[in-house]
């Protein structure tokens, strides 16, 4: 009996330590493409492609309304990924697929189709939408899995620290190099856009690569697993994540820079008797 019991608590410690690389790691590919969107593609259609300004003028638009869309979008996605019931989770899946198509969007976003006036303009509002819910898909179902990973509030601010850094990596990564390779890639291509093109494909496959390792290395606690089996809505919660949460949500709407978080007070390990899906994770 006690053999088993020390396998046991071996066997967890070596899914903890592997659940925290793993986890960590699959962001650095992730923000790197996040950080190319939203810093450089405004640069991207005004110096490289050098719109006329009633055509910026409709993709100023376009953002803003996707922006908007986006925040009422987060937590119809929260849901859908909450009620997600699947043999591999209700986390993985999401992930995968977000990554993919974001993947793929923000490919068609630095590429050169030829268009102009309405024409590009249609195909650019079309790209953009559809990268923001795919990306926002991935974003939402990749830190609501952080809660689940660990019933330990130390573990899980281990892992968020550990994602976090990767995270900033990634964006480091991006800010230091997108100069000095695209303006060498623009000299051997000849074109800044075919420059910006090759960067952002090398960016979207090692989104796809690091978005791999989550997916085929963290293992997700069964315990976790059942523990959060109910449905959720909106409105409605579990009373015991309910009570915990909603204590929190002036704090989770003055500090915007927590909103990456799933569920603050989960992952900072404020709950620590269990962790909570719904109700932060789904604003």
């Amino acid at each position: 009996m006690r053999g088993a019991t020390l396998s046991k608590g071996s066997e967890m410690d070596t899914n903890t330590r592997r659940n925290r690389y793993t986890f960590g790691l699959g962001t650095i590919g992730r923000d790197m493409v996040y950080s190319l969107i939203s810093m450089y593609l405004m640069f991207y259609l005004t110096d490289i492609l050098r719109l006329s300004n009633t055509v910026l003028w409709w993709v100023t638009f376009i953002i803003v309304a996707a922006r908007i869309f986006d925040a009422l979008n987060d937590p119809v996605m929260g849901i859908i990924v909450d009620n997600t019931r699947t043999r591999f989770g209700k986390f993985k899946p999401w992930i995968t697929l977000g990554t993919l198509l974001s993947g793929i969007f923000t490919v068609l976003l630095f590429s050169d189709f030829g268009l102009s006036g309405p024409a590009f303009i249609g195909v650019f509002a079309a790209c953009y939408l559809m990268w923001g819910i795919s990306f926002t898909a991935n974003d939402i179902a990749y830190w609501s899995m952080l809660p689940a990973l660990s019933f330990n509030q130390k573990e899980r601010e281990r892992i968020g620290a550990f994602a976090r850094i990767c995270a900033n990596v990634g964006l480091f990564l991006v800010v230091g190099l997108i100069v000095p390779l695209t303006s060498a890639l623009g000299k051997l291509l000849g074109s800044m856009q075919r420059a910006y093109f090759v960067f952002s494909l090398a960016l979207v496959l090692l989104m796809w690569l690091s978005q791999s390792i989550t997916v085929f290395g963290v293992r997700e606690p069964p315990a976790l697993g059942k523990a959060s089996a109910g449905r959720t809505s909106i409105f409605s919660n579990t009373p015991t994540a309910t009570k915990t949460c909603t204590r929190f949500l002036p704090l989770y709407w003055a500090f915007p820079r927590l909103r990456p978080w799933p569920c603050f007070p989960c992952s900072a390990g404020v709950s620590a008797e269990k962790p909570c899906t719904p109700v932060l994770r789904l604003w």
